[in-house]
């Protein structure tokens, strides 16, 4: 390796002949062998530099570090004067003129700079890398950094001025509809940008693009549109004002944003629109109504991409939007209120068609703005709680959530009219945007899991894998204790197919012959959905022996040897094939139905209180079922069903068109019903409540009333939150069982009582 020494004073002139090249030329003569030549020169000046010494020691060698300080201060003073002859090339040029001659002296300087900083990398490596950090103040500057520094302070600085003024001019005629030289201007903001580079490149800053360039631009945009605002505010008509301002708008954006930096363009956009519609804000918000009224979805979405613009500019249309969705529905329900509370159909499809509508509006118009979206949810949950259909304010939904579980259970009932597999998916697909409107949506839950019992127990489900496709959509938003339970029901109705099949095959060794077909479904206590009778009914006597056979049967199996069944007959059914006027049917009837029909084989006619005697039924339910018998026009009476002393006689001139009658006819109120099951789940839910309190204190052993209430809080899921009444009262609850108590040390605390 050659270590000769190599005197700075005299190698620097054949260096700066090669960087005039570069400046002037950009390299254009130069080869490989040229640019390899100069940077190992460079590279050598740095290493192994010199200076002229005494006559003993002609080449006095210095260090690394001495070496490149004199190299440095040596490039430092090049680009000074080479800088001071750019500016001397501007002298005299004004305007557009004046910023060609500028970008190009920037673009070729810049472009030097970058080959230059290239070649003298070893000076930032080895004596700008290597200084103290501590010093910043006298810290050299990376070559690149110091190029940028000189153009500042010797080029850019004493024509600032003139520059700031020349590109604001060409904005302004642009402005006007004028054209101007794009390309130029945005070379002249980057040249702002560039600049920034005066301390270290990887941390350049915008201070001059802000300073010397963006504060006055601004002012001249305020100044411009406050000028164009004056003309705006003239108009009266809001799509006609809307449209003349997006257009603006668009146009600056469009026009000069494209040579602004990108920070500046958002800023820009905000200022126009603040400018030209402030003051017309109140004729915007008012005008709302009217187009969303007309269904103007072009000037909704042009006065949503203005509003957006501003910061909360979009907040006031909430309001009215929610106000005219509401308003809207509320219409809407008026008009199909009567046939509503008999179809919960065409309830479900009023609503969603509602919600479509205006789901759409939001996506086309407002972009799907989370505001907009929240507002339209919000608003349709409001509607679920209170209108025409309903009659009375429901705080809870729960009246809405009973119509939709009602009408999930028709679909999947059996009728003469069953929907097709597409028809059914729709509906399926509406129950599932129904439910998602509303938040707490555990007393759906709970209505469909009991009349998913009744129709498996009942065997009136239209299929299988109608039911799985329903409990399927609905699995995501299920709470897990009714996922699990629902489950359970399935697989034991499926369990209780093989116990009856098993029955028969039992009936068959045992020599016993059934004089009819039986089939028997099955489920645990935790699992029944409903409430058991406390009836003694008198059972005919061939239903009661088979009752038993099936009894012995079940409990004869070593697993079930400890289990007891409990018959219910309200849900059990029965077809009997009789023969009335020389005709026979098919009726179809519930077993205390066909106990009163089994009666008139022996007579004619019967009393009211001799049926009740011999079949043991209360009076409310022997009305309902007598009630249906004469609608039926089965049994023939003259006087009130309940009345002492009223005779029921058999109509042997009964006649049917249908060889199929379907006499099982469900009475009870349906309503008393849902009230019922909901007071049920009230009741389950603060038991449950209870529950948890016990189980936070038996790990907690004392607690502070709000801590509690935060705990129980954040226990419970989304689909039923407790309120804080309902909290109060199971902590008094619990209170009262001695199971907690109030601390007598600190002042609203509780503690468990051991």
């Amino acid at each position: 390796m050659d270590l000769t020494p190599i005197d700075i004073n005299e190698s620097w002139p054949k260096v700066e002949k090669k960087l005039l090249e570069i400046m002037n030329q950009q390299g254009e003569g130069m080869g490989n062998t040229d640019w390899m030549d100069l940077y190992t020169m460079v590279y050598g000046l740095c290493l192994r530099g010199s200076i002229k010494g005494s006559k003993k020691d002609p080449k006095k060698r210095i260090s690394v570090e001495q070496a490149g300080k004199i190299i440095y201060t040596k490039l430092e003073h090049f680009l000074q004067i080479q800088v001071k002859q750019l500016f001397l090339s501007c002298q005299g040029k004004i305007d557009e003129q004046l910023l060609r001659i500028v970008s190009k002296n920037w673009g070729s300087f810049v472009f030097s700079a970058r080959i230059i900083s290239f070649l003298f990398s070893f000076l930032d490596r080895h004596l700008v890398g290597r200084q103290d950090q501590t010093n910043q103040n006298n810290k050299p500057l990376e070559i690149f950094s110091l190029h940028m520094k000189i153009f500042k302070n010797e080029f850019y600085q004493p024509l600032k001025k003139k520059i700031i003024f020349s590109v604001l001019e060409l904005i302004q005629n642009q402005r006007e509809g004028e054209n101007a030289d794009l390309l130029l201007l945005k070379q002249t903001t980057d040249m702002f940008v560039t600049l920034g580079y005066t301390i270290d490149r990887k941390n350049g800053n915008l201070e001059i693009y802000n300073q010397d360039f963006e504060i006055p631009f601004f002012e001249q945009t305020d100044q411009y549109y406050f000028l164009e605002r004056d003309q705006l505010m003239r108009i009266s008509n809001v799509s006609e004002f809307m449209e003349k301002a997006e257009k603006k708008v668009n146009n600056e954006i469009s026009q000069i944003a494209p040579y602004l930096h990108s920070k500046t363009e958002k800023e820009l956009s905000q200022k126009c629109v603040k400018i030209l519609i402030f003051e017309s804000l109140e004729l915007l918000w008012t005008g709302f109504a009217k187009l969303m009224n007309t269904n103007q979805t072009s000037d909704l979405q042009r006065m949503f991409n203005l509003l957006s613009r501003l910061q909360n500019g979009l907040q006031p249309l909430v309001k009215p939007f929610k106000k005219i969705i509401y308003d809207n529905g509320i219409e809407k329900l008026e008009q199909v209120r009567e046939t509503a509370k008999e179809n919960p159909k065409i309830y479900i499809e009023t609503i969603l068609i509602i919600y479509k509508k205006y789901l759409g509006i939001v996506k086309e118009s407002f972009n799907n703005h989370h505001l907009f979206r929240s507002a339209l949810t919000s608003s349709c949950t409001e509607l679920l709680k209170k209108n025409p259909v309903l009659d009375l304010a429901d705080s809870s939904s729960t009246l809405s959530l009973q119509i939709i579980a009602q009408f999930c259970n028709q679909l999947l009932k059996k009728t003469e009219m069953e929907s097709t597999k597409n028809d059914l998916n729709q509906d399926f697909e509406n129950i599932m945007m129904f439910i998602n409107l509303i938040k707490k949506k555990t007393i759906f839950f709970e209505f469909y899991t009991k009349n998913l019992a009744e129709r498996l127990l009942t065997q009136t489900s239209i299929s299988k894998d109608s039911e799985l496709t329903m409990f399927n959509k609905l699995e995501s938003l299920i709470p897990h204790n009714t996922h699990a339970k629902i489950r359970n029901i399935f697989s034991q109705i499926e369990e209780s197919k093989q116990i009856s099949s098993k029955f028969q095959k039992y009936l068959i060794s045992s020599k016993k012959m059934l004089q009819f077909n039986f089939d028997v479904r099955i489920l645990p206590m935790r699992l029944w959905p409903f409430s058991l009778p406390k009836i003694d009914f008198t059972l005919p006597k061939t239903i009661k022996n088979c009752l038993t056979d099936f009894e012995t049967f079940y409990c004869s199996d070593v697993k079930r040897s400890s289990r007891k069944l409990h018959w219910n007959l309200e849900l059990s059914q029965i077809e009997v094939l009789a023969t009335i006027n020389n005709r026979s049917y098919l009726l179809i009837t519930s077993p205390y139905q066909l106990g009163v029909l089994l009666m008139f084989q022996n007579r004619i006619i019967y009393k009211f209180e001799e049926i009740q005697d011999h079949l043991n039924l209360p009076t409310n339910l022997l009305c309902d079922i007598l009630e249906t018998l004469i609608q039926c026009k089965i049994l023939i009476s003259k006087g009130k069903i309940h009345e002492n002393g009223n005779r029921y006689k058999l109509n042997y001139y009964y006649n049917n068109k249908l060889p199929r009658v379907q006499l099982n006819i469900k009475t009870n109120k349906k309503k008393q019903e849902s009230e019922k099951l909901i007071q049920q789940i009230e009741e389950g839910r603060k038991i449950s409540l209870q529950k948890h309190i016990l189980r936070i204190f038996k790990s907690r052993k004392s607690l502070t009333h709000d801590k509690l209430i935060e705990l129980i809080s954040e226990h419970y899921t989304k689909s039923y939150r407790p309120s804080t009444r309902i909290i109060k009262k199971c902590i008094s609850l619990c209170i009262d069982y001695n199971f907690i108590e109030r601390s007598e040390h600190e002042t609203n605390t509780y503690v468990l009582i051991d």
